[in-house]
């Protein structure tokens, strides 16, 4: 059998340069026996920050398929487990993550569904933004503000007219404003140029440079 003690030594040694040494090793090497030893060592030692940060690194730079069992850790009974699981997910850019990652959005912790909604936004697919804006529509902070990022970095213009009603959310607002001068089109010009002209309203520059975004975006097209 695979003896993963040294391997599994070094990448949770205290000191940093050792745990870079070992990691780059295992990623050279990939074996899958060293891969599912790691894996294992993982659910075992979950509390273990060193190791599951050296772990993540070995996972996203390791050509082995790693998908099917990350996708067993999201439903792992720990929420650290899932959360840890969601976020190398998203690191391996693997379309067949995407459907569990839909499902982790109503896990029962909220770090999950954060790290699920960050991983989506990476992995784009069929009806991810559509599931992202419902979890902006919500106007949960934590999670909405991480949606919001998620979207503009997917791109699909057509949850535009679902964000516009979230300029009135003053703890959404100023995401909503760099979405919105990202992917809106003319139909965002008079909301955010209302919202410039409203007594209060903190955001200005953001509201400007999203005016200024949209108006270089039409120039070009």
């Amino acid at each position: 059998s695979y003896d993963a003690t040294p391997l599994l030594d070094a990448l949770s040694d205290e000191s940093w340069r050792v745990r870079r040494v070992a990691i780059k090793g295992v990623s050279q090497r990939a074996a899958p026996e060293a891969i599912s030893a790691l894996l294992n060592s993982v659910v075992a030692n979950h509390q273990n920050p060193a190791l599951l940060d050296s772990a993540l690194q070995v996972l996203a730079s390791t050509d082995v398929d790693t998908v099917s069992p990350l996708l067993d850790l999201l439903k792992h009974p720990h929420a650290d487990l899932r959360m840890q699981a969601a976020l190398a997910l998203g690191e391996q850019r693997d379309a067949r993550a995407v459907e569990a990652l839909i499902e982790a959005l109503n896990d029962e912790d909220t770090n999950v569904q954060y790290h699920a909604i960050e991983a989506l936004g990476k992995l784009k697919g069929e009806g991810v933004a559509d599931k992202l804006a419902e979890v902006a529509e919500s106007k949960h902070f934590f999670l909405g503000f991480a949606a919001l990022d998620a979207l503009t970095e997917i791109g699909d213009p057509h949850v535009v007219p679902r964000m516009l009603p979230l300029l009135e959310d003053e703890l959404l607002r100023d995401q909503t404003i760099n979405l919105l001068g990202q992917l809106g089109d003319e139909s965002v010009i008079a909301p955010l140029t209302a919202l410039l002209n409203t007594p209060g309203i903190t955001s200005t520059h953001l509201i400007a440079d999203a005016l200024a975004n949209l108006s270089e975006r039409f120039e070009q097209q």
